[in-house]
């Protein structure tokens, strides 16, 4: 399952968490997300502090156990992701006669 993660980080809460994520080395940064979540890509905005992550996992537990330490810092939006072949396929069967 994909699914695409829009998190917010707490006004209150800017400063600790760029210098959180300064300090961290960006190869364990990026094994944090643990062998049961495949990151594809992560987008920061520093200036707006927002991002989002496109991932792909088994399971919505899988997402949360990687994303619950970031919860105190940040908020989080997360939806199914699909991609062009599978939303047009949706599309037609919610539009077929039947």
């Amino acid at each position: 399952m994909r699914f695409m993660v829009h998190w917010k980080i707490h006004r209150d809460k800017g400063k600790e968490a760029i210098a959180n994520f300064a300090g961290l080395d960006l190869d364990d940064y990026k094994a944090q997300s643990g062998p049961d979540v495949h990151v594809i890509g992560r987008w920061h905005d520093v200036l707006t502090l927002t991002g989002v992550v496109i991932a792909e996992a088994d399971t919505a537990e899988a997402l949360g156990k990687w994303l619950i330490p970031w919860h105190p810092l940040c908020d989080f939006e997360i939806v199914t992701a699909m991609t062009d072949e599978e939303a047009h396929a949706l599309a037609q069967e919610m539009t077929a006669e039947g």
